[in-house]
């Protein structure tokens, strides 16, 4: 879901500007995988830490394909050759280092857009380290690797299972959902139809009785 068209073009310009030099490398189902990923830890963590914030775009996915450009560097930077495979890499991670350092002060300052998700930004990227390390591929595997590769896929399933107790256990944390609090939002109700026969069965009940 998106807020409109500009938010899902952009998000699908950035998608490919990100993903594509990934994808060439690593074949699409790696890719895919970390992008799916970011996704799920992004609202995972939201949830959690702004309940009360309603999610669109694709945030955590982008953020997770931009910082995966990090543990490509970390595997495989002693086979990448060519000027063009380094200034890629690292204008990407460049950029996402940035952003996600200034996603984390705007999220725990209080100085950022309230409209925006940063914790989906911080989780995204964070799972697109972790996750990267362990899906992208590695031309020359080294020992410590590993170990490296070992404690990332931990840390990310440790901390998708908590994310996952936490919106299963504390329900009082979560508010009710308000979607009329959403400025020019149209939602249909599946349930409508169904409520509304109900009620004509009641009353039609109630009268003839």
């Amino acid at each position: 879901m998106h807020s409109g068209y500009l938010h899902i073009a952009t998000n699908i310009i950035v998608q490919l500007l990100l993903g594509l030099p990934l994808e060439i490398v690593h074949g699409p189902l790696r890719i895919g995988v970390i992008y799916v990923a970011g996704g799920l830890s992004g609202s995972l963590l939201t949830s959690i830490t702004d309940p009360e914030q309603f999610l669109a775009g694709a945030s955590g996915g982008v953020y997770a394909l931009m910082l995966a450009h990090l543990p490509t560097l970390i595997m495989n930077w002693r086979e990448m050759k060519t000027f063009f495979e380094w200034i890629v890499s690292t204008t990407v991670l460049s950029i996402g280092l940035v952003d996600f350092v200034v996603s984390i002060i705007q999220r725990y300052t209080g100085g950022g857009n309230g409209s925006i998700g940063y914790s989906a930004h911080i989780a995204g990227g964070v799972a697109g380290i972790l996750i990267g390390m362990n899906v992208l591929r590695n031309f020359h595997h080294k020992r410590w690797e590993g170990y490296l590769r070992m404690v990332c896929f931990l840390l990310w399933v440790v901390s998708l299972v908590l994310c996952i107790l936490a919106n299963a256990l504390f329900v009082g944390h979560f508010p009710l959902p308000n979607r009329d609090s959403i400025a020019d939002c149209v939602y249909y109700d599946v349930n409508y139809p169904f409520l509304q026969q109900r009620k004509r069965r009641m009353m039609m009940t109630t009268n003839t009785s």
